[in-house]
């Protein structure tokens, strides 16, 4: 008995700590696209995943990945991917992180829709292709479209 407690008060702890996810009751749409950059030696696949409740999108995980044998092009896409996220750095929900791994600089950027404060965003990216409604909430319509205007594939 003693074991089950303290399985259950880790359990609530770990929970406290890392965040209780619901992202496991959403539904999922994945978008892809892979390019050839600048030189034939750089390549970029993006992966968007998209969780949605009904018409909203509750949360979005974009990982970016940019291989090259070019260690200067590398180093200009990590301070490029760098110098945009920074002005994001102090807006809850909206998390950003740049990792080189060998010939890989990856961008991962998680966003909770749900919580993410849009003002803050709309204030960094301006009303010009705001993809927020009045009430600040995500379309998944409008998302998609997005998307899809850059040329990604989704599997909706």
């Amino acid at each position: 008995m003693r074991y089950f407690n303290r399985l259950i008060i880790l359990l609530i702890i770990l929970c406290i700590v890392v965040g209780c996810d619901n992202t496991n009751n959403y539904k999922v749409i994945t978008c892809t696209k892979k390019a050839n950059l600048s030189d034939n030696n750089t390549t970029a696949d993006l992966e968007y995943k998209i969780y949605y409740e009904e018409d909203y999108v509750m949360k979005t995980i974009s990982t970016e990945k940019i291989t090259s044998d070019n260690t200067k092009t590398l180093q200009e896409y990590e301070e490029s991917y760098k110098e945009v996220f920074k002005k994001y750095k102090n807006i809850k929900y909206y998390d950003n992180t740049v990792t080189k791994k060998d010939n890989t600089i990856t961008s991962t950027t998680i966003i909770n829709y749900d919580k993410v404060d849009s003002k803050k965003i709309i204030e960094i990216e301006g009303e010009d292709g705001n993809i927020f409604t009045d009430n600040g909430k995500v379309k998944l319509d409008n998302l998609l479209k997005v998307y899809k205007k850059y040329g990604s594939s989704c599997d909706d």
